[in-house]
């Protein structure tokens, strides 16, 4: 029975790699804001630069015309933060692997 633990152990490991989901693309129109992309982008992945020059990733939850809900944010996967748009300066979106 040991002679099968280490393909026991390279299987558990396979099966706890998680493979990035790509968003989809940014899409401007005539009346496109932070807002609206963070809305198309709800239940994806972005990461916001803000004002100071900090970046957060994580999870698009919920977004209103005040703040922007992230989920699972990157190296902190156990926190969510609510981040004020005014304090945002770009979205950062991957749209390939």
């Amino acid at each position: 029975m040991n002679h099968f633990f280490p393909v026991y152990v390279l299987i558990a490991s396979l099966l706890t790699v998680s493979f990035p989901a790509h968003a989809d693309s940014i899409v401007l129109g005539q009346d496109a804001s932070i807002e609206s992309i963070l809305a198309d982008h709800t239940g994806q992945r972005v990461s916001l630069m803000m004002e100071s020059g900090n970046e957060l990733t994580g999870n698009v939850i919920t977004v209103n015309d005040e703040v922007v809900h992230l989920g699972e944010l990157a190296g902190r996967e156990y926190f969510d933060a609510a981040i004020d748009m005014d304090d945002i300066s770009a979205v950062i979106v991957r749209t390939k692997q």
